[in-house]
């Protein structure tokens, strides 16, 4: 089931959003360097970014900026069954 689960996610670009709040306001153009920036709102933001390297790019951001909290969510099985069926 592993490799199916894999293979969906990969064919399908499943992406993984990171939702961020900074200490302080950031500056867009360095947050888009991790991911496409979805949505920033003063030291809000939301990035995605490739499913398998959601983890690595979420420890660049710690690395770099002043995080007070991270949060990292994949797409409910709604969204992807909508992906898969081309219904979104």
């Amino acid at each position: 089931m592993g490799n199916l689960r894999k293979y969906i996610f990969n064919f399908l670009k499943i992406s993984s959003k990171i939702c961020n709040l900074f200490k302080n306001k950031i500056d867009p153009n360095e947050l888009s360097k991790f991911g496409n920036l979805l949505k920033i709102d003063g030291n809000r933001a939301i990035i995605h970014v490739e499913r398998s390297k959601g983890l690595e790019i979420a420890a660049k951001i710690l690395d770099k900026f002043e995080v007070e909290d991270i949060l990292i969510t994949e797409p409910d099985l709604e969204e992807i069954i909508q992906k898969f069926y081309g219904t979104s």
